[in-house]
């Protein structure tokens, strides 16, 4: 992070966001309607002091518990996820840099042969 800011920075806010769209139909002839969840998942947050014209990287580990995997193949029902980080600086006015980072979280499938299967019933 490069602070171009003419005010110091002092906090970040790290969360991850789950968006889930549902889309639903009134009746047979009407216009379909959304209905959107957010759910912030993860919180972290960081006091630091980032002076103005200088530079500082910051790093968090965010530990991903299970979840519904991102899911976007069906028109009627689509779960999301990001990351979005703010970072706080020391004006009047408390202005925030906002940042929303989209992000993909999949299963890894599990696979047995039909080989081994077959061999442990056998045993």
């Amino acid at each position: 992070m490069c602070n171009t800011f003419f005010k110091i920075c002092f906090k970040i806010d790290v969360r991850l966001v789950e968006d889930t769209t549902y889309v639903g139909f009134r009746s047979r002839d009407s216009m379909p309607y959304d209905h959107i969840l957010n759910n912030r998942l993860i919180d972290a947050s960081q006091k630091l002091h980032v002076a103005p014209s200088s530079e500082y990287t910051y790093s968090q580990a965010i530990v991903i518990p299970q979840f519904t995997p991102t899911h976007n193949t069906c028109p009627y029902i689509q779960v999301k996820y990001y990351v979005k980080v703010l970072i706080s600086n020391s004006s009047f006015f408390g202005t925030k840099l906002s940042l929303k980072i989209p992000i993909v979280i999949g299963t890894v499938p599990y696979e047995v042969s039909f080989s081994r299967l077959l061999n442990s019933f056998s045993q």
